[in-house]
């Protein structure tokens, strides 16, 4: 399509070939959406901005690779998690059609720099993608805490998170409705089932954690329904690392199925 020879909509996507995946239908919503190409008040299709950009590249394989990142950073779709495995990991579970875009884009072999760069650029893209996530989850725990302590004090708890988060705890509550002696709290949350639910705790929460007389931790397991376990840290201590040596931990993984049962079910909500 040039600006000289413009398509409508209809002319678009009876001319587009029908392939395994996809028709003209679908490849003029994912231009659309991509923001590759405008409708004009007559009907006609124009290149938008990316779209002359794509055009002005070299090779159709530059091309490829430029719409492939920008559907990576538009639409974020579920395959995008497997890039930073590297390039010969991710192609044993990449979709096929998707394995496909990125051969014909040339990037499934050789060490040039572009090709480096773009696999470089997608990867940190996916890991921005998933601390993102991270921080929604976490934010969705903290704030079911703030309703959970709210309910069991009848007083708001502090969202201290939101102020800094080098503190080494989530939030700041008492420790019950008639005592006013602060209790500090390190919400965690996970999507997963109980059964393989896990959750991560760095060396700055411990410290924390171990130095404060009322310190607990709020575990929520969101998924299918929430459920709250809290944990002093007399009942975690058992199961973090014993530093030796010169070695020195920085983050553990602690798993529930590994928790004594009598552990898990302390307090559910």
């Amino acid at each position: 399509m040039t600006e000289e020879n413009l398509l409508n909509a209809q002319e678009f996507t009876a001319s587009f070939p029908v392939l395994q995946t996809a028709d003209g239908k679908r490849a003029f919503r994912l231009a659309q959406a991509a923001e590759w190409v405008v409708v004009t008040t007559d009907g006609y299709i124009r290149l938008a901005e990316k779209g002359h950009k794509i055009r002005r590249l070299t090779t159709p394989a530059d091309a490829l690779r430029t719409q492939l990142y920008d559907i990576i950073l538009k639409f974020r779709p579920a395959w995008t998690s497997l890039i930073p495995r590297g390039r010969a990991e991710a192609s044993r579970y990449l979709p096929p059609e998707v394995l496909q875009a990125i051969s014909e884009a040339e990037l499934m072999g050789g060490d040039e720099e572009a090709v480096v760069a773009w696999w470089d650029s997608a990867a940190n893209a996916a890991r921005g993608f998933e601390q993102s996530a991270k921080l929604e989850i976490g934010r969705e725990g903290e704030k079911l805490s703030i309703a959970h302590e709210a309910s069991r004090t009848g007083r708001q708890p502090k969202w201290q998170s939101l102020e800094s988060n080098l503190c080494g705890y989530d939030l700041i509550s008492v420790t019950s409705a008639s005592e006013t002696r602060r209790l500090l709290i390190e919400v965690k949350a996970c999507l997963a089932l109980e059964e393989d639910a896990r959750f991560h705790i760095s060396r700055n929460q411990w410290e924390v954690a171990t130095g404060r007389i009322a310190y607990v931790f709020h575990v929520w397991v969101l998924r299918p329904e929430p459920k709250l376990m809290v944990m002093k840290v007399e009942d975690l201590r058992p199961h973090l690392p014993v530093e030796q040596g010169a070695g020195r931990w920085e983050s553990v993984v602690v798993r529930l199925r590994d928790l004594p049962e009598s552990l898990i079910g302390i307090e559910r909500s």
